[in-house]
């Protein structure tokens, strides 16, 4: 197998991007998130949960559904798209439905399912 270098678009599209993509990596999990006590039907928010973070949605009937908040892709944490009902990662484009199945890659898996309340 041969590996072969980047082509010069593709080189300076890794440069540009890359800054973002760590900064949304490293910056959202130092970032303080709330509790899920106020969220209401149709509404998600992103949790702290022991040491990491996790993606709650409640859905019309009232159930919880909790997933990961990571990003199967390359693990940045997924945000709440309160205009298009979508978990969206800011990192790569990827968006997911509110139960984490994926709308739109880069991503291929959808968001880990964790658990599924009242």
């Amino acid at each position: 197998m041969t590996l072969r270098p980047p082509s010069p678009g593709k080189l300076i599209g890794l440069v540009r991007d890359a800054p973002g993509a760590a900064l949304h990596f490293v910056g959202d999990r130092l970032r303080r998130h709330g509790s899920d006590a106020d969220l209401a039907a149709g509404e998600g928010a992103i949790v702290d949960s022991g040491l990491g973070k996790t993606a709650l949605y409640r859905d019309e009937a009232g159930r919880r559904h909790t997933l990961s908040a990571r990003c199967p892709h390359l693990g940045c944490l997924v945000r709440w798209n309160a205009a298009e009902g979508t978990w969206d990662c800011p990192c790569h484009g990827s968006r997911f439905a509110p139960t984490g199945e994926v709308i739109e890659g880069p991503a291929a898996k959808p968001l880990e399912r964790r658990a599924v309340s009242g």
